[in-house]
């Protein structure tokens, strides 16, 4: 298995999101990543996390977000918890568990990205938050469409 660099950055965008988000699975946090991602790069030309999106089943996706949350879990700055969808399926939600957190290495500019963010998606979601991420120009420059498999496994363009 190749080793996964865990950038401090990347770290402590996820803790900002997990305090701000409702509900915080894998999911979501991949989903507003992408999407602030998304953002900065659109304003400033550059992402904020080291995030390198591929298009997959349930839109932009890095596997290394896995890891991420576990380091976060075994540092002792976030739980996870266990929680059911109504058709049974397990999942997990994350939580934080001190909320004076580090978030110097995230300028005033990407805070104000991740922000804008979650101020207009306020309550969404999981699912509605793969529509949204269907809805940009990388994922539609592949074609994607939800439930389809084009382009599986593609690096997402954000100059596209």
């Amino acid at each position: 298995m190749k080793q996964i660099k865990v950038e401090p950055k990347t770290k402590q965008l996820l803790t900002y999101l997990i305090d701000r988000h409702a509900v915080a699975t894998v999911t979501s946090l991949m989903k507003l990543c992408y999407l602030s991602d998304l953002v900065n790069y659109q304003k400033f030309s550059k992402q904020i996390s080291n995030f390198e999106y591929i298009r997959w089943h349930y839109g932009p996706y890095d596997s290394t977000i896995s890891a991420y949350l576990m380091k976060l879990v075994q540092e002792g700055m976030i739980d996870s918890e266990v929680a059911f969808t109504s058709d049974d399926n397990e999942y997990f939600r994350y939580k934080l568990k001190n909320q004076d957190y580090d978030k110097s290495l995230l300028s005033a500019d990407e805070l104000a990205s991740v922000d804008a963010v979650l101020n207009s998606l306020t309550g969404f979601g999981a699912q509605a938050l793969i529509q949204v991420a269907y809805k940009t120009k990388p994922m539609k420059a592949l074609g994607a469409t939800i439930g389809g498999n084009q382009n599986l496994g593609k690096k997402l363009n954000f100059a596209a």
